[in-house]
């Protein structure tokens, strides 16, 4: 039994956890009135249900999305209140400010709004530096978004303006972030081109804080192209850059990041060693959109090597539910929609994973309405599916049939935009979202 398995002291601190977890354990997310902590614990739990090759292979892509924009490494601050604006700062600077803080609060939408603004008032002001940074955070913000052709857009016109001005920094910055962008829509040799070039000049005019920046995002694309080694290579001097800098936002990214990569070259104590060292650095960040979506990339790598570590598996199972929780948390207090529907939703899998179907379907119909909210197609397809597939499950097959059609819709509408995968293998649509399409038909 639990008894057994936990000494005093770790059962007496899981008891204070569960006691304090409100954010889950709320009557109406526990069926039974019992929490999922000391049945995760048990042995009745442990058979775990295969996935399907068509989410799990969405989720590693989701993943590496989170990975990309933990905190978009040239935006953001680990506090959105240090995104404040100096009182007598011109306009164009407010908006650069209130910029930095839609984007932290993850309302990349009304990021743009003020970006854009903040561009066109610096470039009636004649600054081309100025400029060039409003229209690389611009782009940032319309990544985030997964609108590529006008991140794109921007950065060439962001590369053209601190080429013209000279400025060897502006000009690192600009060639980073083309990089980044490129390494979703390909061609990788352009991404490789550009980070290199980025690096080379960020190392020369010895920036290491752009350097840093621009080795994890390197990281990223070798990690892209399975070359694990030399992509844990570069997150490591990433993060020691970082450290060094003292940059714990981009440290703790390089690291999950890390454990990416050694999940996928089948070094799995060594990832879960630096995902430990991950979660504990963010727990102590202030609520933000880097830390929400910190704690969902890290429970989502937990819950990864469950089947890698077996005997760590219950462990593990509750470090990717806390962190979960704690990302959902994180989101609401925040008002994150887009990070709240992920976290709320992938803990609804962790509940469908362990057969507790009506815990998880409401966890993924609170998902799908943070979706709907900020109108997140990206993420609202895949709750409507996991909505289908619980409702299936439970022997509702009308209600399941037109949630997996909501979910085909919403495919529908997105498809250009799923054809981009930050660090992921590139495949077809029709391999990456077959699945939904052949449930329905069953």
């Amino acid at each position: 039994m639990i008894v057994k398995a936990l000494n005093g002291t770790r059962w007496s601190s899981l008891q204070h956890w569960v006691k304090n977890e409100t954010a889950l354990h709320q009557s109406p997310l526990t069926g039974q009135g019992t929490c999922m902590l000391p049945r995760v614990l048990g042995k009745l739990l442990r058979i775990r249900r295969p996935r399907l090759r068509g989410f799990r292979y969405r989720r590693a892509l989701m993943l590496g999305v989170l990975l990309s924009f933990i905190g978009s490494p040239l935006v953001s601050t680990a506090n959105p209140a240090a995104a404040a604006a100096a009182p007598d700062a011109s306009p164009a600077a407010r908006e650069m400010a209130q910029g930095s803080s839609s984007f932290q609060r993850g309302n990349f939408e009304q990021a743009v709004l003020s970006w854009t603004e903040a561009g066109r008032l610096y470039e009636a002001e004649q600054k081309p530096k100025e400029q060039s940074t409003a229209l690389i955070h611009l782009a940032q913000a319309y990544q985030s978004l997964g609108q590529y052709t006008d991140a794109l857009k921007n950065l060439e016109s962001a590369l053209a303006l601190a080429e013209k001005s000279g400025n060897r920094t502006q000009i690192a910055f600009a060639l980073g972030t083309l990089g980044d962008v490129y390494i979703a829509t390909g061609p990788r040799e352009t991404a490789l081109k550009y980070l290199n070039e980025g690096l080379r000049i960020a190392r020369e005019v010895n920036n290491q804080d752009l350097s840093a920046i621009i080795l994890n995002n390197l990281g990223n694309l070798l990690t892209a192209q399975k070359k694990y080694p030399e992509a844990v290579a570069a997150y490591t001097e990433s993060a020691s850059l970082a450290e060094s800098r003292n940059n714990p936002s981009l440290v703790t990214r390089a690291l999950i990041n890390a454990a990416t990569a050694s999940i996928q070259n089948k070094q799995y104590k060594e990832a879960k060693a630096l995902l430990d060292r991950a979660l504990d650095l963010i727990r102590a960040f202030e609520p933000s959109h880097d830390k929400a979506s910190g704690l969902i990339s890290i429970g989502l790598a937990y819950d990864d090597l469950r089947s890698s570590l077996p005997d760590s598996n219950d462990s593990l199972l509750l470090l990717a539910h806390q962190t979960f929780s704690e990302a959902g948390t994180v989101s609401d207090s925040i008002g994150d929609r887009r990070a709240s529907s992920y976290a709320w939703g992938y803990l609804g899998k962790l509940y469908e994973d362990e057969r507790r179907y009506e815990e998880a379907l409401q966890l993924t119909r609170r998902a799908t309405f943070a979706a709907q909210q900020v109108n997140a197609s990206e993420s609202l397809y895949r709750w409507e599916w996991q909505t289908g597939r619980l409702l299936a499950k439970q022997g509702n097959v009308d209600d399941a049939i037109g949630a997996y059609r909501r979910a085909v819709r919403t495919l529908q509408s997105i498809r250009p935009e799923l054809s981009a995968s930050y660090g992921s293998p590139q495949m077809s649509f029709r391999e990456e979202m077959g699945p939904v399409y052949f449930e329905l038909v069953d």
